[in-house]
C-alpha cells in the first residue's frame, strides 16, 4: 500500500505582502516564524483548509471617479510571469502546493474581485490532518448530567471535540465546552468498556482508554507526575504523585496539553494502517510556561512518530526545540515599492516579505540570541533597563577605559541589578569614543 501523501512544498509569490516565499516542508517538523503582520498565519491557512479550517481573505477597497473596486494586492510583475494564465487574465496563479505524491496544485485567485474572497487550490489533495489553533474556546465547567445509552463509536471518538473547535474557529460559538466532550467520552469508555453481569464488555474501548493515558504520560510535563485517570462520575480526576485533582481545576497549560493529546491520539486512531497525517499549530506557546514550550514539540513527536508537524510561532523556545527540523523566518525587505508592484500592497502591509531558511547554528542559539538574530528584537532586556544602562554609560563618556574604571562601572551596574548588561554598557562607551 502506497504511503499517505502529506505536504512537500509551499510557494507563494507576488501577492499581498509576499514577494517570494518558498518553503520546503520537513518530513517531521517545519517551523515558520517572523514579526506580526509578516504573514505566518496566512501561509498556515493554505494547509489548514485541507482539514476544514477555512476563512476568507479581505481585499483592499479602491475609489476612483465615484466607483468602488477591490484589489487583491497582486504585483504587476506577476501578470507577466509564466504562472499567469493568459486564458483567464483576471485570475492569476499566486503559488502552488506540492504533495509528497508528486502532484503539484496551483493556487489561484478568483476572477471577480470582492471584499471577501477565497483562493482556489486546483486539484487539492486529500491530506489527513488536524489543526490546533492559537485561539481555543474558554474552559467552561459543565458536569456530565446525562449519558448516551450506546457505546461511543471507536472510529469517531474525537469528532465531537474537533467539531467544537471548528465551530469556534468559524463563528466564535461554543456548544458544550471542550472538556465536557472529553469527560463524557471517558466515562462512556469506562462503563461500556468494562461492561457488567448483563452487558458485554468492549475491550477495545479499555485499550484506547489506557492508550490515551500513555500519551498523557508522554506529553504532560514530568514535573506534574501524572500517573493515571480516575473516574468519580460525573467527574474526571488526574492522579499525580502529589495527589488527585479535578481535570477542570488544572492550569490552562495542562488543560491545553490534555486537549491536544486527546485530539491527536483519537485522530490518529481513526486512520487506517497507521498512515501518516499532518498536525498544524498556530502559536502553540500560548498558555504554556517556557519550560513546557521547550519540551512540547519533542514530546509530541516522540508520542506521534507518524505525524508531519507544521508550526507558526513567536517563541524562541519553540524555534530551537528540535535540531532535526526546518525553520523559516519571514523577513521584511528594505527596498521601497517599485512601479512593477501593485500600489495596494502599501495599504495592505507596507513592506515586502521573503522567507529565509535558518541553518543549524542559528537554531542552536540561546533564547536571547534567537530573539535578536531571528526575530529582530535588538534588546532582550526591558526598555527601562536598557535606558538606564545608556544613562550610566553616558556619565563616563570622557573617562579613560582602564581596569579601575571598568571595575567601577561594573559595581555601579551591579548595585542597580544590571550586571548582566555590562557588555552592552562597554559597547555603548566604545561607540561614543
Amino acid at each position: 500500500m502506497a504511503e499517505q501523501a502529506v505536504f512537500r512544498k509551499l510557494r507563494i509569490e507576488g501577492w499581498r505582502q509576499f514577494s517570494s516565499v518558498d518553503i520546503d516542508l520537513h518530513s517531521r517538523l517545519t517551523i515558520i516564524t517572523g514579526a506580526n503582520g509578516a504573514g505566518k498565519s496566512t501561509l498556515l491557512s493554505f494547509f489548514t483548509r485541507h482539514f476544514g479550517y477555512h476563512r476568507n481573505y479581505l481585499a483592499t477597497p479602491k475609489y476612483s471617479k465615484g466607483m468602488t473596486s477591490f484589489s487583491y494586492g497582486v504585483f504587476k510583475w506577476l501578470k507577466r510571469s509564466s504562472w499567469f494564465n493568459r486564458d483567464t487574465p483576471a485570475a492569476p496563479q499566486i503559488g502552488e502546493i506540492q504533495y509528497t505524491s508528486g502532484i503539484s496544485s496551483p493556487i489561484r485567485l478568483p476572477a471577480s474581485p470582492s471584499l471577501h474572497y477565497s483562493v482556489q487550490i486546483d486539484q487539492q489533495q486529500n491530506v489527513p490532518g488536524i489543526h490546533i489553533d492559537s485561539h481555543r474556546p474558554p474552559n467552561i465547567y459543565r458536569g456530565v448530567g446525562n449519558m448516551p445509552t450506546t457505546a461511543p463509536s471507536v472510529e469517531n471518538i474525537g469528532s465531537g471535540l474537533n467539531a467544537e473547535y471548528i465551530s469556534y474557529f468559524s463563528g466564535g460559538t461554543i456548544s458544550n465546552g471542550t472538556l465536557y466532550h472529553i469527560k463524557m467520552t471517558l466515562i462512556q469508555m469506562s462503563i461500556f468498556g468494562h461492561g457488567n453481569k448483563t452487558m458485554e464488555p468492549v475491550p477495545e474501548l479499555i485499550e484506547m482508554f489506557e492508550g490515551f493515558e500513555e500519551k498523557l504520560r508522554a506529553i504532560l510535563p514530568k514535573t506534574l507526575g501524572f500517573q493515571r485517570l480516575i473516574i468519580r462520575s460525573p467527574e474526571i480526576l488526574l492522579s499525580t504523585r502529589s495527589g488527585d485533582f479535578l481535570l477542570d481545576a488544572a492550569s490552562g497549560g495542562v488543560i491545553k496539553l490534555f486537549e491536544v493529546a486527546w485530539q491527536l491520539y483519537f485522530f490518529s486512531r481513526s486512520l487506517k494502517d497507521s498512515q501518516r497525517f499532518v498536525v498544524t499549530f498556530d502559536e502553540p506557546e500560548n498558555h504554556l510556561h517556557p519550560s513546557m514550550q521547550k519540551t512540547f514539540l519533542p514530546n509530541l513527536m516522540d508520542a506521534f512518530p507518524g505525524a508531519q508537524i507544521i508550526v507558526v510561532t513567536h517563541s524562541p523556545f519553540v524555534i530551537s526545540a528540535m535540531q532535526d527540523s526546518s525553520v523559516y523566518v519571514l523577513r521584511y525587505e528594505e527596498s521601497e515599492l517599485s512601479s512593477n508592484e501593485d500600489e495596494s500592497l502599501r495599504g495592505l502591509m507596507g513592506s515586502k516579505v521573503f522567507a529565509e531558511k535558518l541553518d543549524t547554528v542559528n537554531k542552536a542559539g540561546t533564547a536571547s540570541e534567537i530573539l535578536r538574530d531571528v526575530l529582530g528584537i535588538t534588546a532582550t532586556i526591558p526598555d527601562w533597563a536598557e535606558n538606564r544602562v545608556q544613562e550610566i554609560a553616558g556619565q563616563y563618556r570622557n573617562v579613560t577605559l582602564d581596569s579601575a574604571f571598568l571595575k567601577e562601572l561594573y559595581k555601579k551596574l551591579e548595585a542597580e541589578g544590571l550586571a548582566s548588561s555590562y557588555p552592552a554598557a562597554i559597547s555603548e562607551l566604545t561607540r561614543g569614543n
